[in-house]
């Protein structure tokens, strides 16, 4: 998108007055090299930099590779969950992987992590937004490819990955870093297999009915399905494309109800139907709430670095209430959330477009109040702050009751289809190709 090639141009002419300085300096004046890491968001403890000198920085560093490595999968990767050893001693468990991925052929791919719990799962009893992790240790990483969904079985033209040039390396809580670059060459029609094994006491995870991840069963020697996993924040690959779409929500967005396996959510089929010109990211988490999302640093760090953010909350904001599960939300509550993703995003440089929120069965008169109210509110934001506004809930929704969902709480494949074909023909994303 023209945001890189300006960033590119603006660096070569800071260079020019930079660089005289640097000429100018003698041997004492010069500046010295740094030897910091700056893979991770959080600053070292024994810095003597300020903390947030280093972080801009850090960040700044980050969002250069989120430019370079654009997605290249629909399949939702934020972290809702958290695995924890049992009685406090560290686990060491291997798990796997498998991606469905947007564009094939050998690319150069890089991958993102995150050690962070973006969100509530569930009551919030196991795990919440913000919920202190604690350090582990990579033992060891490959990528590789299968033709099998079920990614059993070896893994076809297996690499290993590293970090920082090693084959391990000490993660700490709340950290958020990129592996080194890797060339794969994925086949046609085959899958992205990411496998690691790790070392962990507390680890942020993802947690899916539908996802299809494993976990090694030593005293078998196999690998089982689970619903729960430590896995890549973002599939990055250098694919060079002019724009790149995140979408932002909770268990809609994420794919459950209409099968991320089988890759039938409106997510992944709006993906379809764009092709490989426009790289998609899937940040929607199960149970999630606005609310959430508002307040989640480490959720918000990863949507808004992209070019498009799509939002989409408020069924969990409406049915469960605010973080704690106390109290009934308004519409205006659940509206100044959902603008403050949007102001976020759109204060680093990112487009907004908000969904309305969709119809589910709600359990009360009340509740189907607030959520006929939040629609108008949304609206009505998009207006006044210059964002586009998709009425998702009108395609979802019953002609004689919008209240009622029409392919299910969860939207089936059908559903979403329905989505995927009136979000394309909105012409949104050719606006912003366009731009």
């Amino acid at each position: 998108m023209k945001r890189i090639t300006f960033r590119l141009f603006a660096l070569l002419v800071l260079s020019c007055f930079i660089m005289p300085m640097l000429w100018a300096c003698s041997p004492d004046e010069a500046p010295e090299e740094s030897s910091k890491d700056d893979t991770t968001l959080a600053p070292e403890a024994d810095t003597s930099a300020p903390v947030e000198e280093t972080t801009a920085e850090v960040i700044e560093e980050v969002k250069s590779d989120f430019e370079i490595y654009q997605s290249n999968s629909i399949t939702p990767s934020a972290c809702n969950y958290a695995l924890k050893s049992a009685d406090g001693t560290p686990v060491r468990a291997a798990f796997r992987g498998v991606y469905k991925i947007q564009e094939f052929g050998e690319l150069e791919y890089k991958f993102y992590f995150s050690n962070n719990v973006d969100s509530t799962f569930s009551n919030g009893s196991h795990s919440y937004r913000n919920m202190p992790t604690e350090g582990y240790k990579i033992i060891s990483a490959k990528v590789g490819t299968s033709s099998k969904m079920t990614g059993a079985g070896d893994i076809s033209n297996p690499k290993t990955l590293t970090f920082g040039g090693n084959e391990g390396r000490d993660v700490a809580a709340q950290e958020m870093f990129w592996s080194d670059p890797i060339t794969l060459n994925v086949p046609e029609g085959e899958y992205l297999i990411f496998e690691w094994t790790v070392e962990y006491t507390v680890i942020a995870a993802t947690n899916s009915e539908d996802s299809v991840c494993f976990l090694y069963e030593e005293k078998k020697n196999r690998m089982m399905i689970t619903t729960s996993a430590p896995m890549p924040a973002l599939i990055g690959a250098k694919r060079e494309n002019a724009l790149r779409v995140a979408f932002i929500g909770d268990s809609i967005t994420m794919g459950i109800g209409a099968g991320s396996r089988d890759h039938k959510f409106w997510a992944a089929q709006i993906t379809e139907l764009a092709g490989t010109d426009i790289s998609f990211w899937n940040l929607g988490l199960g149970y999630a709430r606005a609310d959430d999302a508002a307040n989640s640093p480490a959720w918000l760090e990863k949507a808004k670095n992209n070019d498009v953010i799509v939002i989409c909350f408020g069924v969990n904001d409406i049915n469960s209430g605010p973080y704690q599960f106390s109290g009934q939300r308004s519409a205006d509550q659940i509206a100044a959330d959902i603008n403050t993703i949007a102001t976020t995003c759109k204060e680093a440089g990112c487009e907004v477009i908000i969904f309305s929120t969709p119809p589910y069965t709600y359990s009360s008169s009340t509740k189907i109040g607030v959520w006929q109210e939040l629609t108008g509110k949304l609206k009505t934001l998009a207006e006044q702050s210059g964002y586009d506004f998709f009425d998702f809930a009108a395609i979802l929704g019953t002609s004689s009751n919008p209240a009622t969902p029409a392919y299910g709480g969860h939207p089936n494949a059908t559903g979403c289809k329905a989505v995927a074909e009136a979000f394309m023909a909105s012409g949104l994303l050719e606006k912003y190709l366009n731009k």
